[in-house]
């Protein structure tokens, strides 16, 4: 009967630490939970940054064409405007600005 009581209750103190490392393990799942959540989000705000910097880039890129499109115009027509020639390359060196932070 004392071994069966001392077995009884070095079952329950077994149980008791297996419940505990149960309960841990669970913690440690919902703050990984936490972090994957996290990360997700910052992945989505980086996808959007990257789409954001994507359209700027191709909006840049459009006036671009624009403006080359006019100079070349300035220049079939013998004169050439010097106002579009520093947009043209101030645009340029945005856009090259711009594609190093993407």
């Amino acid at each position: 009967l004392v071994d069966t009581q001392s077995q009884l209750k070095e079952a329950e103190k077994t149980i008791r630490e297996r419940h505990q490392t149960i309960k841990e393990r669970e913690d440690d799942i919902r703050g990984l939970q936490g972090e994957i959540a996290r990360a997700k989000q910052e992945i989505v705000a980086k996808e959007e940054e990257i789409a954001r910097l994507t359209d700027l880039t191709t909006a840049q890129q459009d006036v671009i064409k624009t403006q080359l499109e006019k100079l070349e115009n300035a220049s079939r027509g013998g004169r050439r405007d010097p106002a579009v020639a520093q947009q043209l390359c101030a645009s340029a060196e945005l856009v090259e600005r711009q594609t190093e932070t993407i």
